[in-house]
Formats: C-alpha cells, structure tokens, sequence
C-alpha cells in the first residue's frame, strides 16, 4: 500500500471510529438554534471571520456538520465561522446541517479534529463514508460522475470538493453534469482533461446564463481557443495577473471572452463575470 492509500485507509478508519454508534441525518437548522462548546472547537478566529463577513455570498455557505445531544442542543463540530458570518449580517435563513446523535463527547472531539484536518486523501475517504450513508449530495455526485463513464477516484474523478459544492447549489446538478460534458466533448475523456477548477468555472456560468450558453457553441470554440485544458488555465491566469481577483472568477472571464469571440448582436451576448 502506497503512502497516499495508507492514509485514506487511516482517516477512513477514524472516521469511522468517530462516527461509531452514532446515528446521521440531514436537515436544515436556524442559525439561532445552534451553539458552540469549545471542548470540542477551536477559538474563533477574528482576521478569517472579518474577511468572510466582507465577502459574504449565501451562495457559498456550504454544509455545516451538527452534533445533536441528548438534551436537544445541537453543537456546531465544522461550520463555526460561517455560524458566525452569518449572524454578524443577520442573515436568518436555515443552514444545511449534517446532524449526528448518539456521540460522545470524545467522538465529538474526534470528528472536529478529522473535518478541520482533511488532507486530499481523506475527503476522498469522506466522500466514500458520505455514500455508505447516502448522503443526498454525494449520491448525486456520484450518479453524474458515472453517467459520463467515470469513477469518483484520484485515477478517473478527483475534484470531489468541488462538485459536492457545485451540487448543492439551486440547479447545480444539472450544471456540473453541463460542466464535464463540455470538458469531454472539448478534450477527451482522460483523467488530465478533469480539471476541478475548470468544471468548477463552467458550471458556475452555466448557473448564472442558464440555457442562453449553448453546448454546442461553447465546445466548438473552447476546441478552437485552447488546444487542452492546461492552455485556458494558462489563459486564466494571465488574466489574473493583469486583472487580480481569483482563479475561479478569471476563468469564468476567460471563458465568457471566448464564447462572445464573433458574436455581434449585443443580445446573443453573455455578459462580463463581476
């Protein structure tokens, strides 16, 4: 067994023993309903939370994981800033949880630890516990993956992060498989060619233009402006280093420079990523 397969095989085998006897659920939760204990949290960090309150996007809250006990209380275990954030905006909508019950205190210590030290490896190992759960969202990653005849490996699909956040966006199913549909038809079907930020982009233009981004134009001039994936990221980042801002956002203006290449009628047009 390689290092790296070592590894997984430690946290998965930690995680399961943080998560033993316990019982998993997901819900939804108001903000005002949670709390911390810090025997099983570390202290808020102040220069992170303004940072995250200044770039505030309910879009990118994300899942929090929830320890519910036996008097009710439900302590946030990963998720303790963006509970913060979103308090300090006074935003009141629920927060997507994954909820265990039935955990110790020293199980509670355990999973904050695994969740707030996850290497690469171990959300891979997550992502495999998640579907012998049958989380929701893993299982819809895990369809789409295969529905393009691939695996969620670091030999076939690796970008495990990224989709489970693509999908549990409004519309973002539809939207990754959009993402590595153009990828496949743009440079093939190998593991190189499924680039995590690259699905992570397309899916989010896909998400804000809806069907006015066409499959078939959008692979005919990717095909024509970048010979392979590694090319657009090399765009993007040219970009970026004129422009600043993220990796994410300059390949979203990239992309959208490419698609409006040719396209006269204001109309057919998508406009500048912001």
């Amino acid at each position: 067994m390689n290092e790296r397969a070592e590894a997984e095989s430690f946290e998965l085998a930690e995680y399961r023993g943080a998560t033993e006897g316990g019982e998993v659920r997901w819900d939804y939760v108001y903000p005002h309903d949670l709390s911390i204990d810090p025997r099983v949290q570390r202290p808020r960090h102040e220069t992170k939370l303004r940072k995250m309150v200044a770039e505030f996007d309910p879009v990118c809250l994300g899942q929090i994981t929830v320890s519910e006990r036996p008097n009710k209380t439900l302590v946030i275990l990963d998720g303790q800033h963006r509970w913060l954030m979103v308090q300090a905006v006074d935003y009141a909508d629920p927060l997507e949880a994954k909820i265990f019950t039935g955990l110790t205190l020293e199980q509670e210590a355990r999973l904050f630890r695994l969740l707030n030290n996850t290497t690469k490896a171990g959300a891979m190992a997550l992502f495999n516990v998640a579907l012998s759960e049958g989380e929701p969202h893993a299982l819809m990653v895990n369809d789409i993956v295969h529905r393009y005849g691939m695996e969620v490996t670091s030999n076939s699909f690796k970008a495990v992060g990224t989709a489970l956040r693509i999908v549990r966006r409004r519309e973002g199913p539809a939207a990754l498989a959009w993402g590595i549909e153009v990828s496949q038809r743009t440079w093939g079907h190998h593991v190189n060619n499924i680039d995590g930020r690259v699905i992570d982009a397309l899916a989010s233009l896909r998400l804000r233009n809806g069907m006015h981004v066409g499959t078939d134009q959008t692979v005919k001039k990717l095909a024509g402006e970048c010979a392979s994936v590694s090319a657009l990221i090399g765009k993007a980042k040219a970009f970026q280093t004129v422009n600043s801002g993220q990796i994410i956002s300059s390949l979203c203006q990239v992309l959208i420079n490419i698609y409006n290449k040719s396209v006269k009628k204001e109309e057919n047009r998508l406009p500048d990523w912001k």
